[in-house]
């Protein structure tokens, strides 16, 4: 044990650990190994064959007024929020009975139901299992197969495309 002691306090930052014999190995789809190049050209070649590279997000193609967007959880929008409920409160006729404060981001807080099929794709591709459940509409089905079929093994946790937010992206 102190020589694996030793040698993890040796190793640079980013190398691969020293793992105690006998000791079980996360699966490769779970490990934090960097894709290699190739690997990863391999990987959005395969996307593009299947039709996920049709449409990209990226800071240029980005409309310019979300990059302006700002998140404040204080500032002018809430105070004039506070402002109006003040008045509200004080009988001051509006052509609106309540203030809504969206400024935290919390959507349902303000009635808009969850975005069901996002939650459904996703679902759907982290255990593919469920694609024959009638349970799930075929859009969201499908959506899932084409997202699937980018992946090899037909995974989302295929370690050629294992990068935070590769699925998010994705859909």
């Amino acid at each position: 044990m102190k020589a694996l002691q030793a040698a993890l306090s040796r190793a640079p930052p980013g190398a691969p650990r020293p793992v105690r014999p006998g000791a079980p190995r996360p699966p490769p789809a779970l490990s934090c190994r960097p894709v290699s190049p190739c690997r990863a050209r391999a990987g959005l070649a395969r996307m593009a064959e299947n039709g996920l590279r049709d449409k990209v997000l990226n800071l240029d193609s980005m409309n310019p007024w979300v990059k302006r967007v700002e998140y404040a959880v204080r500032g002018p929008i809430l105070t004039r929020a506070v402002e109006l409920e003040e008045e509200l409160r004080q009988g001051v006729k509006k052509p609106f009975t309540e203030v809504i404060k969206a400024n935290i981001g919390d959507a349902h807080a303000m009635g808009q139901r969850p975005i069901t099929f996002l939650r459904q794709v996703s679902a759907l591709c982290l255990y593919p299992e469920l694609l024959s459940e009638p349970l799930f509409p075929d859009d969201a089905k499908q959506r899932a197969r084409r997202l699937l079929a980018a992946c090899g093994g037909q995974s989302v946790g295929e370690p050629g495309l294992a990068r935070p937010g590769s699925l998010a992206v994705a859909l």
